[in-house]
């Protein structure tokens, strides 16, 4: 006779399982796999303890459990992310939201809420999911707010979040951010550029989970600042006062801020919850 299982039997063998296979944090992961395969919460999965597993739910599981020791990231087999207090589809089309990345939205609505003008204009290149432009569109319903990004699969995963999050004050289109052109029209550039060098994009610097996500989001192929140098181009080049507001790597952060170091311009580096170096802000000296 074969053996029911139940969720205090699973979760007790799930935790052991995935400490075995180097899965970070084996119980919450295990967790929050019972609960997609129950759709629940996990303050309910101590409410039923007891519950056993019918055969259709093991299955569904061990599929689950068979992607995550793959490492394959928890969030892609999820299916969603919270991001800044909102819900978000995640999956292989775009990069995952990161905690750090909620920095990004945190300083920009300081910035956005002190541009003294109507309606005011934010670019956002490199959408991936939407999530920070759909964060701080939410939030300022009067601002219209634009994203671009070169991939057709980001643009697609961005308008789906777009509508679950029922926001209509943004735009998104499919662009390469070296070939667009309109930088003056607006009065901030938001972005999280694909900053790892190509030298460390390899197996033996990075988590597994990372090779699960679009190459295109992560790295330039380069030397990390490729994207930084053209956003130095754009506010060297401005005649209006745009302000830049960029996610940085802790690692080449200093190389970055030499970028935009001359007369012309002012930067502000912000530290994360690590204490390392995460946010820049970059504006025309007053």
């Amino acid at each position: 006779m074969e053996k029911i299982w139940t969720t205090s039997e699973l979760l007790n063998w799930g935790k052991s399982y995935f400490a075995a296979k180097n899965i970070s944090e084996p119980r919450l992961n295990f967790e929050l796999l019972l609960c997609k395969v129950l759709n629940c919460n996990r303050i309910d999965l101590y409410l039923r303890y007891d519950y056993p597993f019918k055969p259709n739910q093991l299955n569904e599981l061990k599929g689950l459990v068979n992607r995550r020791i793959k490492f394959e990231p928890l969030q892609y087999i999820l299916g969603e992310v919270e991001f800044y207090g909102n819900k978000f589809i995640c999956d292989k089309r775009a990069l995952i939201p990161r905690p750090e990345t909620e920095l990004l939205v945190s300083h920009s609505k300081e910035i956005i809420s002190l541009l003294n003008k109507p309606k005011p204009k934010v670019l956002e290149v490199g959408i991936g999911t939407g999530c920070v432009s759909i964060s701080l569109a939410k939030m300022f319903p009067d601002v219209e707010f634009y994203g671009i990004d070169i991939s057709p699969d980001a643009i697609s995963l961005a308008t789906e979040n777009q509508k679950l999050n029922k926001v209509e004050n943004i735009k998104f289109k499919e662009y390469d951010f070296f070939e667009f052109t309109k930088f003056s029209y607006f009065d901030l550039i938001i972005s999280n550029p694909p900053y790892i060098p190509k030298e460390h994009y390899s197996k033996n610097n990075l988590q597994e989970e990372l090779f699960f996500e679009p190459k295109i989001a992560l790295t330039d192929d380069a030397d990390g600042l490729v994207f930084y140098r053209k956003f130095a181009d754009i506010i060297n080049s401005s005649t209006n006062n745009i302000k830049l507001i960029l996610e940085i790597n802790e690692n080449t952060s200093k190389k970055i801020v030499e970028l935009f170091k001359n007369e012309n311009t002012e930067t502000t580096k912000i530290m994360d919850y690590n204490n390392l170096d995460r946010v820049l802000i970059i504006e025309k000296n007053k």
